[in-house]
């Protein structure tokens, strides 16, 4: 009998079976004393199916979609993987910062309409990335990291996140990275601004019209969190159309796959002056082959901890 239930997304268990044996299994049984989640969301009504359960194993970072206080109350334990895809993440944020600054994007776009006056046209200004201010909001893992690369390319970096330890505070401190007390501080003086949050009840929509306000006139947004830390993607149109915001880059949306807007429409097939000046991933920052296979690895032996009668590693509900 099969202790530990992939509850969703893995076909092929390989890799959780040269771990864990055949104490692992792709079939539901309610006899399971581990759950390994991947995008299941595991409710009061999920959880009750299962009476022997002592933990719920989060393949990845996030845990919103658990209902951390109701397994906390049945003394189960709910573990993330925190140190998963932080390099990656970062580097797809450090990717779009640099396009930012040396506008990449709008250039191939521009060489294009301006074929045959090539270097000669015209373009924009560019900015020296050592004259730029990059503010970071959220420092964690992942912020923290994006702050290390970018001071390392000579970046102003400014960083908003009120929960840091002291210690991750020094860090940041020994690396150059400012600590600002209020986001519109850091909205009002940032170049770039890039987000690196978890989905909490602050954080959710944060991106708004407000927010955009705030933003310093000509400005960039990154985002590679979440997308539901931004309201309905049509509150950009105005503020590109008036050049308040110069790029967005995201790797997230509110709504994924997207259903056609006027948003997502004008990015599809974006006028003259937006070419270049907005560009989407499908959610991958998070994504390499090291990653994947290293993902189900730190899962599978942190389940195979409560198996063996230990407590498991990065638990977030006790």
């Amino acid at each position: 009998m099969a202790k530990v239930y992939i509850t969703d997304r893995i076909v092929n268990p390989d890799i959780e079976r040269d771990i864990l044996g055949d104490d692992v299994s792709l079939e539901f049984d309610n006899n399971a004393e581990v759950l390994m989640v991947w995008r299941q969301h595991v409710d009061k009504d999920f959880i009750d199916q299962f009476p022997k359960l002592k933990a719920i194993q989060r393949y990845g970072v996030g845990y919103d979609r658990l209902d951390l206080s109701y397994a906390k109350s049945k003394d189960i334990f709910v573990s993330n993987n925190p140190a998963y895809c932080t390099e990656e993440v970062a580097q797809t944020a450090m990717a779009f910062i640099l396009n930012c600054s040396r506008k990449i994007n709008y250039l191939d776009h521009f060489a294009k309409e301006n074929f045959e006056k090539w270097q000669q046209a015209v373009t924009p200004p560019t900015r020296r990335v050592s004259s730029s201010t990059l503010g970071i909001i959220g420092a964690g893992r992942i912020g923290a990291t994006v702050c290390n690369y970018a001071r390392a390319l000579g970046y102003r970096v400014e960083y908003f996140d009120p929960y840091l330890s002291a210690e991750q505070v020094a860090r940041l401190d020994q690396i150059g990275a400012k600590r600002i007390e209020h986001l519109e501080a850091l909205l009002n003086q940032a170049d770039i601004v890039s987000l690196h949050v978890p989905l909490t009840a602050d954080t959710t929509e944060m991106v708004n019209e407000s927010f955009l306000h705030s933003m310093k006139f000509g400005a960039s947004l990154v985002n590679t969190s979440r997308g539901t830390t931004m309201v309905h993607p049509d509150v950009f149109l105005s503020f590109l159309e008036a050049g308040h915001l110069n790029q967005l880059m995201l790797d997230v949306l509110p709504e994924e796959p997207p259903t056609h807007c006027s948003f997502i429409n004008m990015w599809l097939e974006p006028p003259s002056y937006l070419k270049g000046r907005v560009l989407i991933n499908p959610h991958k920052s998070y994504f390499s082959s090291e990653s994947a296979i290293e993902m189900r690895q730190t899962a599978a032996i942190n389940a195979k901890r409560v198996i063996d009668g230990l407590s498991p590693c990065f638990v977030v509900n006790h």
